[in-house]
C-alpha cells in the first residue's frame, strides 16, 4: 500500500541542499521492503532520509524515512510567507486534535524562503488509483452506496477544515484522497488559501483540470469554500456515473451567454450511472438533487454553506440506513412505487 501520486516525477528538485550530520545510508530496510535513499533532509533536531518524490513544481512533497520515529513521514516544501505559517499553525491545531480526515501534522520548519511541514504518513490506497483499477476492472468498481459514503465522508472532512480554519482547501482531486478502510483521508494543504487570499495567488496555482471549479477556471478574484464543494461533487458524479460531469470537461466547462448557466447542460448522474439498478429511484432522486446543486455553475447557485450540504446528505443517509432487505419482487415493487410517485410529481 502506498500514499497518494507516489510517483517519481522527472527534473531535479528545488529543494535547498539539506545538512547531513550522519552519513546517509545508500537504503533502508522497512515493513519487508529496501528503499533506496535519494536525499537527507536536516530539519529542527531530526534527519529525514528522502525516499522519493511525490510531486514537483511550487510546492514539492516528498515521501520520507524518520530513523527516530523509526516510521515513514510525507514532507511537504511550501513558499514562505506569514500568511502560510498561520495557515500551518490553524492546521496543525485542526490535526493534533485527533481528526478522522486529516494526516497529524508533526511539526513544521521554516528555512530561508521555505517552509518544510512534517506529516504522518497515511497508509491507505488513493481514490486516483482505485479509480483507475477499477476503469481497467469494471467488476471491482464501487457500488453506489459505498460511492455514497466516500462523498459523505469527503463532505465532512471538508466542512471541517472550513469551519474550523477558514481555509479553502483548493485542489480536492482522487490524487489527493486516501482511503483507509471506511475512513477517507484528505491531504495535502499546499493550495490552502482564505477567499480574501484567493486574488494573490499565482496563476493556475492548484488547478487540476477537471476537478477545480469553473471560478478557479475563470480566475474570479474571490473564491470560496463552494469551490471545494464543486471538486467533490466532482469525484462524487465520477463514482457514481463512471465519468465526468458536463460531458468530461468538469469544472472547464465554457460559459454560456447567460454567465448563470453552463455551455453545456448538466446530465443527472441517474441518467447515466451504469449501476442504477442497484438502488431505489428515491436514492437517484435525491442524490441528483444534492448533486445539481453542488455542480451549479455560479456559486451562488450551490449550498450556502456546509450546514446546508451536510444536512441533505444526511437525511439521504438516513433514508438508507432505514431501507431494509427486502426480497427482489419487492424491490422491484417498490421501485415501481417510486417511478409512479415521481411522475405525477413531474405533472
Amino acid at each position: 500500500m502506498s500514499q497518494p501520486s507516489d510517483t517519481m516525477k522527472g527534473g531535479a528538485s528545488t529543494a535547498p541542499q539539506p545538512r547531513v550530520q550522519n552519513a546517509m545510508p545508500q537504503t533502508i530496510q522497512f515493513r519487508g521492503e529496501t528503499y533506496p535513499v535519494l536525499d537527507c533532509f536536516h530539519l529542527g533536531r531530526r534527519d529525514y532520509l528522502v525516499l522519493k518524490s511525490l510531486s514537483g513544481g511550487l510546492r514539492e512533497r516528498y515521501k520520507a524515512y524518520d530513523p527516530i520515529a523509526r516510521d515513514l513521514r510525507a514532507v511537504l516544501v511550501l513558499p514562505r510567507s506569514s500568511t502560510s505559517s498561520r495557515h500551518l499553525t490553524n492546521l496543525k491545531h485542526l490535526t493534533n486534535r485527533n481528526s478522522a480526515s486529516f494526516p497529524l501534522i508533526w511539526e513544521f520548519q521554516p528555512r530561508d524562503d521555505q517552509v518544510f511541514v512534517i506529516q504522518a504518513w497515511v497508509w491507505g490506497h488513493d481514490l486516483a488509483r482505485k479509480l483507475e483499477h477499477a476503469a481497467r476492472h469494471p467488476d471491482s468498481w464501487p457500488h453506489p452506496a459505498e460511492c455514497f459514503q466516500i462523498y459523505r465522508r469527503l463532505a465532512h472532512a471538508l466542512t471541517q477544515i472550513h469551519r474550523e480554519t477558514g481555509l479553502v482547501h483548493g485542489d480536492v482531486k482522487p490524487s489527493n484522497i486516501v482511503l483507509v478502510r471506511n475512513r477517507v483521508f484528505l491531504i495535502d494543504f499546499g493550495n490552502a488559501w482564505t477567499p480574501e487570499q484567493s486574488a494573490h495567488r499565482p496563476p493556475g496555482d492548484g488547478i487540476s483540470g477537471a476537478y477545480a471549479s469553473p471560478e478557479q477556471h475563470r480566475a474570479d478574484p474571490f473564491v470560496d469554500q463552494t469551490s471545494d464543494s464543486f471538486s467533490a461533487s466532482v469525484i462524487a458524479y465520477q463514482l457514481l456515473t463512471r465519468q465526468l460531469p458536463y460531458d468530461g470537461l468538469g469544472g472547464k466547462v465554457p460559459a454560456a451567454a447567460d454567465i448563470n448557466d453552463p455551455e453545456i447542460p448538466l446530465i443527472a448522474a441517474s441518467q447515466l450511472s451504469p449501476y442504477r439498478s442497484l438502488m431505489r429511484n428515491e436514492f437517484w432522486r435525491r442524490i441528483d438533487q444534492i448533486l445539481a446543486r453542488g455542480l451549479a455553475f455560479q456559486p451562488k447557485n450551490r449550498f450556502v454553506n456546509g450546514d446546508a450540504w451536510l444536512s441533505e446528505i444526511e437525511s439521504l443517509n438516513a433514508m438508507l440506513k432505514l431501507q431494509t432487505k427486502l426480497p427482489p419482487w419487492k424491490e422491484n415493487l417498490l421501485n415501481t412505487f417510486d417511478w409512479f410517485a415521481g411522475w405525477f410529481r413531474r405533472r
